[in-house]
């Protein structure tokens, strides 16, 4: 995991040090409609939210509730530009945010441009645990299409429908976290809705805790 880290860190670096060469190079690019790659619409819907949104989450077993909001949310383009000649000219979107919770489960959500290569358009989501340098790719993204290629640090599935605390939700995306249990993810198993964002989760510790109540804003 370490090593996997790493690497991502010096490609990280590799692709700042690059992009600002490149604007450097050309300060005249603006970005536009056209000229602008969006983040992918099924990810965004899913995983982007703004300040005032909150969820409220209730422990299967014990009952207890714990409530997560977001903060320090934001989103804008940016003329990011890499090797591949087929991110020249472009703008990428991106957007990040913070969540933190009554029970300390805080974290942030980072929906960040990994520019063109070979005429398609990557994306990371990544989640960086508050106030440490700890962060995860926790899906991955060609297009469209989220990856499981081994280059992020979990499993994408989906379900049509679940039922969740008394109420069936539909078109559900599942991530399933593939780190050791020793490493600081947030859940070892999740489920994602579009427009309304995480209805159930499992923790490492094996709790199960399913959505009751939200508000949401995008």
């Amino acid at each position: 995991m370490k090593n996997k880290l790493m690497l991502y860190f010096l490609s990280f670096i590799l692709f700042f040090v690059n992009s600002c060469t490149e604007k450097n190079k050309d300060q005249s690019i603006i970005c536009t409609g056209e000229n602008t790659v969006q983040f992918p619409p099924d990810a965004f819907a899913r995983f982007y939210f703004k300040d005032s949104t909150f969820w409220i989450y209730k422990d299967s077993a014990s009952g207890q509730l714990d409530s997560a909001w977001v903060f320090n949310s934001k989103t804008g383009t940016a003329p990011i530009q890499t090797s591949d000649a087929n991110s020249k000219g472009k703008c990428y979107q991106y957007g990040e945010y913070d969540i933190k919770s009554l029970l300390g489960i805080d974290y942030s959500f980072s929906l960040f441009p990994t520019g063109g290569n070979g005429g398609a358009n990557y994306f990371d989501l990544r989640l960086q645990i508050l106030n440490t340098s700890t962060y995860i790719v926790y899906a991955n993204l060609k297009e469209n299409m989220y990856r499981d290629e081994g280059i992020a640090d979990g499993i994408i599935d989906s379900l049509s429908a679940i039922h969740v605390n008394g109420k069936d939700y539909t078109d559900v995306l599942v991530r399933r976290s593939t780190i050791p249990v020793t490493y600081p993810d947030v859940f070892s198993t999740a489920y994602y809705v579009k427009n309304i964002g995480l209805i159930k989760y499992m923790r490492p510790n094996g709790s199960v805790w399913e959505l009751v109540k939200y508000k949401t804003k995008q």
